[in-house]
């Protein structure tokens, strides 16, 4: 199995700085906090958060853990503490959307600690998602095998620092 670069590192940040902008376009406080969704989302919300603070702002980074059962269902497994959300700007984050199940679950449970201010983000939106996000990078019609910058491939190749695409040898 290869892995064969669609989006380089260069490109990456390029584009992590654009949605940074995007997003600073609709935050309306400086009391941001930034909440990505692990496990791939955890480069990303680190990215985007450095790119955030070289506009000037400085935002606070919690952490969402999510995971599937058996039957698919998203359970949240850690949930940040109230006073991280209550009266801020929430930036919801994740490396990929394919459906948007996961986020719009995410931010249905932020929604009930009363945020200021509820936005999204993601690194690759897939194309047909019922969900689309304030900000994002990337979109293709199939992603089902990319992986880098968090995204995995089996539990393998989320440490790449661009993305690319699983091809079978």
């Amino acid at each position: 199995m290869k892995v064969e670069k669609i989006v380089t590192e260069e490109e990456l940040k390029t584009s992590i700085k654009n949605i940074a902008e995007e997003l600073k376009k609709k935050i309306s406080s400086d009391e941001i906090t930034l909440i990505g969704i692990l496990r791939g989302g955890i480069l990303f919300v680190n990215e985007l958060a450095r790119a955030i603070t070289d506009m000037g702002l400085n935002p606070e980074i919690e952490y969402i853990v999510v995971k599937k059962d058996e039957k698919k269902n998203i359970n949240i497994i850690d949930f940040p503490p109230k006073e991280a959300i209550e009266n801020k700007v929430i930036v919801v984050t994740d490396d990929l959307i394919k459906s948007g199940e996961t986020i719009v679950k995410v931010m249905s449970e932020i929604k009930r600690n009363n945020p200021a201010q509820l936005l999204s983000a993601t690194l690759v939106l897939k194309e047909g998602a019922f969900f689309t996000p304030d900000a994002f990078g990337f979109s293709s019609e199939d992603t089902s095998y990319w992986v880098g910058y968090g995204m995995d491939y089996k539990g393998k190749f989320r440490n790449l620092q661009y993305l690319g695409e699983v091809k079978e040898d």
